[in-house]
């Protein structure tokens, strides 16, 4: 929503609820039983599953205690009725706790406004704007939201893609603005959530948290130098252990630099066969003497600078194999493929990064086959996967034809539905058969799942032809499906419950505005807005793909 406010600058922004909404009708059902109430109707659908496993319903639960308490006399259908028209002005609510929408509608830029669309009949009652606008304007302009430890963990490869496109925006000097008050008082009261772990070298030319443009709570940081770790003990390894296991970080990042003091030492003594002391920095130097012998081994006669270069990455996957061997709480998170590592060198003259990626004997160090790593690592190469299921080979041969039909022009009319309502006009039929409205009691059989990104230009149930009832689409900036707990994700899980659908299709379209955005941050462009990177940021991991 805010990209969409941000590039096109519509002036109306329209909650629009409907009769008949089956997520409505569960929460509504969840209500009425917790209240003592009997007289909930059962869903075979929905009641295999409990509660608070259907995240969707979880948050439509406030309205539904809320039209309850309003109303506790009236019939399930009308607390439902009641409980839709509530959700939209909550809906609107919470699109005020985002900072460009507030200022938007304080400006007069942008009015948010409510409607209700009864299916059965056709007819959107406009509802107007939110009755406490003017309260919700006086609360003043909300602040960014800080990730705490309460928020769900942030995922491997967007951790590590906000870390390439960070160091994009620091090679440009278009960074973040550090040390807002409100983050550090939001990261005392509500805890840390780290999306990185970062080892790396203790070198002061070198300072982690800068070139990788991030701020207080975004990153561990464990330095030593040489970033290199002393056999399989010691509280190094445990400290990224706890962020892994207690603080929830899901990727782990070794990163050297060039021109590293301890490197250069180590390769120095190697050159002059020279042994250094087993305490205090000798210890530093022989935990390096390894990867220098390598780089020596690999490049006997180069330079010494290109020698240390080469040590340089070595040791970072030295480091990183002991990392593997050593850890068992890694090793499962690497295998379960849960948990990413990989290795960045840092050029202290050019402040930009080399990703050196994931080791290359992950697999074997971790002692799993990793799928995922193999799609992340490999060129993509577009391959159809035909399907083994005759059901699931029936459903997209439909989409097929149904899009070779609207390619052609042919459209099949939708037949006309009785209602079983008696006398009906003739106007009222023609709009059930315009917009599909079906007896709202009937039982659905939508067997195919749409996800797909907002836009203007692509209307998917015109695109493949699709007669009412037959697909369930959603649609949201970017074609993305969300996190796990978010509101996208949980109204996927909640159409999957309901409708157990054959198949679930992802749709791109060419031309997306959003993935051209993601682009540009690849390329180092301004940090956007907190509610955008949301979107952008699930976006960016295939760009970082295309490009490299």
């Amino acid at each position: 929503i805010e990209y969409e406010l941000s590039t096109d600058k519509p002036p109306v922004l329209l909650v629009l609820g409907n009769s008949g909404n089956e997520a409505v009708q569960a929460a509504v059902r969840s209500a009425i039983r917790a209240s003592g109430r009997a007289d909930a109707p059962p869903s075979k659908e929905l009641d295999k599953y409990k509660d608070e496993d259907l995240i969707l319903v979880q948050k439509l639960l406030p309205a539904a205690r809320d039209a309850l308490r309003r109303k506790p006399e009236v019939s399930f259908d009308e607390l439902c009725e009641f409980a839709g028209k509530l959700n939209v002005w909550s809906t609107i609510e919470g699109l005020f706790q985002s900072r460009e929408i507030y200022s938007d509608v304080a400006s007069g830029r942008l009015t948010v406004q409510g409607a209700y669309c009864d299916v059965r009949t056709g007819r959107v009652n406009f509802l107007g704007e939110h009755p406490a606008q003017p309260s919700l304007l006086e609360k003043g302009e909300p602040l960014d939201v800080v990730r705490t430890a309460s928020d769900p963990p942030v995922p491997p490869l967007e951790a590590l893609c906000s870390l390439a496109t960070g160091n994009r925006r620091y090679l440009k000097s278009v960074g973040r603005e550090q040390g807002e008050s409100y983050v550090l008082k939001a990261l005392a009261g509500g805890g840390q959530l780290p999306a990185a772990v970062v080892l790396g070298c203790a070198d002061s030319r070198a300072p982690v948290e800068l070139y990788f443009d991030m701020q207080p709570g975004d990153l561990f940081v464990l330095r030593t130098a040489g970033n290199t770790i002393e056999g399989g003990y010691g509280g190094l390894l445990g400290s990224a252990e706890y962020a892994i296991a207690v603080l929830k970080s899901k990727l782990v990042v070794v990163t050297g630099h060039t021109m590293c003091g301890a490197v250069t030492a180590a390769v120095k003594a190697v050159l002059a066969n020279e042994s250094m002391p087993t305490e205090n920095l000798g210890i530093v130097v022989n935990n390096i003497r390894a990867a220098a012998e390598k780089a020596i081994e690999q490049l006997p006669s180069a330079p010494l600078v290109e020698q240390v270069r080469l040590a340089t990455k070595i040791n970072i996957l030295e480091t990183m194999q002991k990392i593997m061997k050593h850890s068992k709480i890694m090793r499962d998170g690497l295998a379960s493929e849960e948990l990413m590592l990989v290795g960045a060198v840092y050029d202290i003259e050019e402040g930009s990064l080399e990703w050196i990626g994931p080791h290359p004997e992950q697999e074997s160090l971790v002692g799993a086959t990793l799928h995922l790593h193999r799609w992340r690592e490999a060129p993509y190469v577009p391959k159809a996967m035909p399907s083994s299921s005759p059901k699931v080979r029936a459903v997209l041969d439909r989409l097929r034809q149904g899009n070779s039909r609207w390619l052609q022009k042919v459209f099949v009319e939708n037949q006309e539905v009785d209602m079983g309502e008696g006398s009906i006009t003739k106007i009222a039929n023609r709009i059930r058969r315009a917009f599909g409205f079906a007896n709202i009691n009937a039982p659905s059989r939508a067997d195919i799942i749409l996800v797909g990104s907002s836009t203007m230009r692509v209307p998917y149930e015109q695109v493949f032809d699709s007669k009412p009832g037959e697909m369930l689409v959603q649609q949201c900036m970017g074609a993305i499906a969300g996190h796990a707990g978010g509101a996208l994700f949980a109204s996927l899980e909640f159409a999957v419950a309901r409708f157990s659908p054959k198949v679930l299709v992802v749709v791109g379209h060419s031309g997306d505005e959003v993935v051209s955005a993601a682009l540009q941050q690849v390329r180092g462009a301004k940090l956007p807005s907190k509610s955008m990177r949301h979107v952008l940021d699930q976006v960016v991991p295939s760009c970082m793909k295309a490009v490299k």
